[in-house]
């Protein structure tokens, strides 16, 4: 899974769609926080523009598969969104913002959790 997500640099919908089924089906076999480990080291590794399509991954598996996902993310997103999200580059910031509106407004993820990263 790990080394797809190398692979991952430009948000190809297919890459993510597939990755996305992995993740599933790894997650069914009982690795989930492989999984969740593994998206979370890519996004804090990755060069400024590689990490968006980490980022489009993460909220493909929150919303496609759910449960258990949202729960392993969320208790350390705030600190993913506060160091790895370029909010100083004009090109990245309005696709983080939508992406974290999205999720607000939408209720993936509980309020309380944006209310952290606000603080």
């Amino acid at each position: 899974f790990y080394d797809a997500l190398l692979d991952l640099e430009t948000p190809e919908k297919w890459k993510i769609e597939s990755l996305t089924e992995i993740a599933k089906q790894q997650q069914a076999s009982g690795y989930l926080y492989e999984i969740v480990y593994a998206i979370e080291s890519r996004i804090e590794t990755a060069k400024p523009y590689s990490k968006l399509p980490i980022w489009y991954l993460l909220d493909s598996i929150v919303k496609q598969i759910g449960e258990p996902f949202k729960s392993a993310f969320g208790e350390t997103l705030p600190q993913l969104i506060v160091k790895h999200m370029d909010f100083e580059d004009p090109k990245l910031n309005d696709k983080y913002t939508e992406l974290i509106t999205l999720w607000n407004t939408t209720q993936v993820f509980p309020a309380s959790l944006f209310a952290k990263v606000e603080a």
